[in-house]
């Protein structure tokens, strides 16, 4: 009986450095990577990239957020934001469009505001207005542009839409 105890405990010892192991922080040579197939990038300019460096999709890992208005060669139609995570070596991507105008998940601004991304805790308040009983992480990006109120982007955490994006606004 001891042994199989002992057997126990050495299997989740290991399994849990095995599954650690697998999740890796994003680099920023991930990120160079990544910019280029995001849709809308500015390739070649990275002035008008922002970037987050934290954990915003609850596997307790750092990930890359990266967000950019449209290119500035093309009209203009909103602003972009690209999650980047990384599993077992392999980079994975999510973005959301937040389009020019005044709708829910729209920026009011313009090419001239100024956007700025923020990393916002959201563990002390209940987010279920907005999302009801979906598992989003409550780690979130507000996206800032200082002509309306901002909207904020929740990964899903679990269940069937998890990995998705979805964006509250108060």
């Amino acid at each position: 009986m001891r042994i199989a105890a002992t057997l126990m405990s050495l299997f989740f010892v290991f399994g849990g450095v095995a599954a650690a192991a697998e999740r890796q922080a994003v680099t920023d040579a991930d990120v160079e990577r990544v910019l280029p197939s995001l849709p809308k990038a500015p390739i070649g300019n990275r002035a008008g990239i922002s970037q987050l460096k934290g954990d915003f999709t609850c596997d307790g890992v750092s990930d890359r957020i990266v967000g950019y208005l449209d290119s500035p060669d093309e009209e203009y139609s909103g602003y972009w934001v690209s999650f980047i995570s990384k599993s077992g070596g392999k980079l994975a991507v999510k973005t959301i469009g937040l389009g020019a105008g005044h709708n829910q998940i729209g920026i009011c601004g313009n090419q001239e505001n100024k956007i700025t991304l923020h990393r916002e805790d959201h563990r002390k308040f209940d987010v279920s207005d907005w999302f009801g009983d979906l598992p989003v992480c409550k780690v979130a990006v507000r996206v800032q542009d200082d002509a309306c109120d901002s909207p904020r982007i929740f990964w899903i955490r679990s269940g069937e839409h998890r990995g998705e994006l979805v964006v509250g606004r108060n």
